[in-house]
């Protein structure tokens, strides 16, 4: 069984409005080992959290820098870039260097960013979010792990995070990508005990959570 870390999609969306202070408070307090947020930068309003691309850039969302003073004794912050935009970049890289923030993942699944990315913060961890369009029903497995292997090196990624895995990981596909030194996410959109075992016995580093009532199978797994 491998070590799962479990992060609060979007804070604890469950009980609170998506990337929101009360809801990253709340997925701390439940026990979640950290929290994926997604941010977008304005220049005259920093960098801050929403998931939507079509938002109203007028009103005011929580600001990342409070995030990372505020909670990055409590756990790991994953931390979206939305936008294909370098300038995005820049600030997350500023405002990680300038709180010294060490329990971070800076992930996005505009992959031309991540390697501008890797250049910035040449330590750091950084997920590449890929989408099932990418593997093809005429691949066969092997080619699978050639491709995405190949976007893992060509992006500078340390992890692969598959939006809507299902399919995709066995447990001897896990253990190759993780011999190549890549580590894995995946995401559960249910408290399922059966899903969360899953997960486990396949060997996937990290997943993102919905409902983080899913962390009570920790004790019985």
């Amino acid at each position: 069984m491998s070590n799962l870390l479990v992060l609060g999609h979007r804070g604890d969306r469950k009980s609170h409005d998506d990337n929101t202070i009360e809801g990253i408070k709340s997925a701390f307090d439940k026990g979640a080992d950290g929290v994926e947020i997604d941010v977008y930068y304005q220049p005259n309003k920093g960098v801050y959290l929403t998931h939507k691309f079509l938002h109203d850039k007028n009103l005011d969302y929580p600001k990342l820098e409070e995030v990372i003073e505020t909670f990055s004794d409590k756990g790991k912050i994953q931390i979206e870039i939305k936008p294909p935009e370098i300038e995005t970049v820049k600030a997350v890289v500023d405002l990680v260097y300038k709180h010294k923030l060490e329990n971070f993942e800076i992930t996005s699944g505009i992959l031309p960013l991540l390697r501008y990315i890797r250049e910035l913060a040449p330590k750091a961890n950084i997920g590449m979010i890929t989408k099932p369009y990418l593997i093809e029903d005429w691949m066969t497995e092997e080619f699978g792990d050639y491709l995405m292997l190949s976007y893992l090196k060509l992006t500078g990624a340390s992890t692969i995070w598959l939006d809507k895995p299902e399919g995709f990981w066995n447990k001897d596909r896990v253990e190759r990508f993780h011999k190549k030194g890549y580590k894995i996410g995946s995401h559960l959109p249910t408290d399922s005990k059966e899903d969360y075992e899953k997960l486990l016995s396949l060997g996937i580093d990290s997943c993102t959570a919905d409902d983080l009532n899913v962390l009570k199978w920790r004790a019985t797994s």
